[in-house]
This record gives structure tokens, sequence and C-alpha cells, in this order.
């Protein structure tokens, strides 16, 4: 069984979806649950405003970078002096 919820704020994600996935972690590969928790910081530092300053941005650009171990040629592009983790 499947469910499909829509997110349309921040608020949202911190009211909903953040519990629900501590409750109830991502079976499977334990892959997903180290996803979950960078995704989960990432949110953290937007509900801290730090993606509003150069640092912040460096840090959530890092840890997109380890999610899925997956990162836009753009974003590596524009982040380029950061060493990624591979």
């Amino acid at each position: 069984m499947s469910c499909r919820y829509n997110v349309v704020s921040l608020r949202d994600i911190n009211k909903f979806i953040i519990p629900h996935f501590k409750i109830y972690p991502p079976l499977g590969q334990r892959v997903k649950s180290i996803d979950f928790y960078l995704w989960s910081q990432i949110i953290s530092l937007l509900n801290d405003k730090k993606h509003l300053t150069p640092n912040g941005i460096i840090q959530i650009v890092y840890l997109k970078s380890i999610l899925n171990q997956v990162l836009s040629t753009k974003l590596k592009l524009d982040f380029s002096k950061l060493i990624f983790f591979r």
C-alpha cells in the first residue's frame, strides 16, 4: 500500500514528513536512512535560515552532494572550489 502527500511548505515538512519518517523509518537499504538523515540536516539549515548565508549555502550544497550521490553538473561548476565527498 502506498500513499501520496503533496508538500507545499517548509512548515508541512517539519510538521508531517519528518515526524512520520522518525516514527516509521525508511525500509530497505541502510542508505535510505542515511539519505533521510542528510535531508533532515538540510531542512534544519533551512529552518535556521542558514540558506541565506554563503556558508549555509555551501553546507547545503555539500550535504546535497552526499545525498543520493548525485549533484547536477551546473551545481558542480558553481561550487567547483568545494571538494565533494564521493
